[in-house]
């Protein structure tokens, strides 16, 4: 089925694709490199109490003959790592929905990584000891995202948005287009009335004689799409940020390739800001794109010329990584532009 996304949406769309493959890239490197795995250092004779064993009878015996903390790196990874592919599983087909026009798949396909798998990687981020001690002893009702006050969420969502340190993200309202009903345009209400067909409660109650979502028109196809698109690229970029604090704290990276996905990452932020806008935002770029391509110097290694900036070059070196000269027509990556 082709796109049928209004072409204002299209850099919005794209942005939040690059950023879900940022996303998987991290998670494909750390597999690769097994950094989700766990060495242990066994005894003469204890190779032998392990053969055969395999699943919660091996984990017993971890945690048994090598301690707690042990067994409690092991959930970390394991989750991390789970959670993050389960994340971009359910975002990627909500984005490929989003731009068929399935609208109300895409938001039922959106709530599960943002409201949960977000907020799980959120929790291990900001307080991975707390988390895992519950997972690892405590009923499951003591990790239901659900039954913790909206207090203990802020909380949590706040000090794991600190941590990540990314750049223009406000903690406060990461966590309201998740969890606040009364928000406008935010997307817990519309999250409820995506799965249920009939809502009652006061801030996404069902109109009369209609049925949630069932008999949209154009109108309510383009708020519905400015709402993703003002949304989901938002908290993806955001979700970048608290993928790689993780992945740090397991974890060495390439400070090279850190460099050209933060510039990408941040030069798309702020192009994707202008959108949100409404684009009433003309003629000069907004001053902290200008921050960013300050000390850059976009000049073609091969025929020494300037390499075009305007907004259509960036968006491309956004999505693809380069910036094509003009001139010999040649595409250079950025990390080649950065080494120069």
């Amino acid at each position: 089925m082709p796109h049928v996304l209004p072409r204002k949406h299209r850099f919005a769309h794209d942005y939040a694709i690059f950023l879900h493959d940022c996303i998987v890239a991290v998670l494909k490197a750390g597999l690769e490199a097994r950094v989700f795995d766990i060495e242990l250092d066994l005894l003469p004779g204890e190779r032998k109490q392990i053969a055969g064993l395999k699943g919660a009878a091996l984990y017993d015996w971890i945690e048994t003959n090598k301690g707690r903390p042990v067994t409690a790196e092991m959930d970390f990874r394991e989750i991390f790592s789970a959670l993050g592919a389960d994340l971009c599983h359910f975002t990627l087909e909500g984005l490929r929905a989003a731009a068929r026009g399935k609208l109300t798949v895409a938001y039922a396909l959106f709530r599960k990584p943002f409201k949960d798998d977000l907020f799980y990687l959120e929790w291990l981020l900001a307080g991975r000891e707390d988390f895992l001690r519950r997972f690892q002893h405590d009923s499951p009702n003591s990790i239901d995202a659900g039954k913790l006050t909206a207090e203990h969420r802020l909380r949590i969502v706040t000090d794991a948005a600190l941590a990540a340190d990314a750049p223009g993200v406000v903690p406060q309202k990461i966590f309201d287009i998740r969890f606040d009903r009364k928000m406008n345009a935010g997307f817990a209400a519309s999250w409820d009335q995506a799965i249920h067909l009939v809502t009652t409660w006061n801030h996404n109650r069902t109109s009369a004689r209609n049925l949630n979502f069932v008999f949209s028109g154009p109108d309510a196809w383009e708020t519905q799409w400015a709402n993703i698109y003002w949304h989901v690229p938002y908290l993806l970029y955001y979700t970048t940020f608290v993928v790689d604090q993780l992945l740090s704290s397991i974890a060495d990276v390439d400070e090279s390739y850190v460099e050209v996905m933060w510039l990408r990452r941040a030069i798309g932020y702020e192009l994707w800001a202008e959108y949100t806008r409404g684009g009433l935002l003309r003629g000069p770029y907004h001053s902290s794109l200008d921050d960013l391509l300050e000390n850059v110097d976009f000049v073609c290694p091969r025929c020494k010329l300037p390499l075009p900036s305007h907004r259509r070059s960036l968006k491309a070196l956004v999505i693809h990584g380069t910036l094509t000269c003009r001139s010999c027509k040649a595409a250079t990556p950025l990390g080649e532009l950065l080494a120069e």
